[in-house]
């Protein structure tokens, strides 16, 4: 099974153009061999199934062509960029005290 990290690395590697022959390999290889990615990510349930078929919410995808799974990829780290942004922006605020007060 592929770890997490690397199939992260390869996805990125996918999105930024900069994959490699071996990193389309190990992909091709990882979703025919039965490997499976859920994932929630904001309102949309991903699923990367055996590669015949991709789903995002209601939209389903044909086929394990690389340039609809760069735009998976890309609208999944956008989500996460987002909701990270807004986690980091939550928390950094603060309320000011009375000694902060002139």
């Amino acid at each position: 099974m592929l770890p997490p990290e690397e199939l992260n690395a390869i996805l990125d590697r996918i999105v930024k153009h900069q994959q490699t022959e071996t990193d389309m390999t190990v992909l091709r290889k990882w979703l025919s061999g039965g490997g499976q990615i859920i994932s929630q990510q904001g309102k949309y349930a991903v699923n990367l199934g055996q590669g015949q078929e991709i789903h995002i919410g209601d939209e389903i995808y044909q086929g394990a062509d690389a340039e609809v799974i760069r735009e998976i990829v890309r609208s999944i780290l956008e989500e996460l960029k987002l909701l990270t942004i807004a986690a980091f922006g939550n928390q950094n605020i603060q309320k000011p005290t009375k000694s902060a007060v002139l």
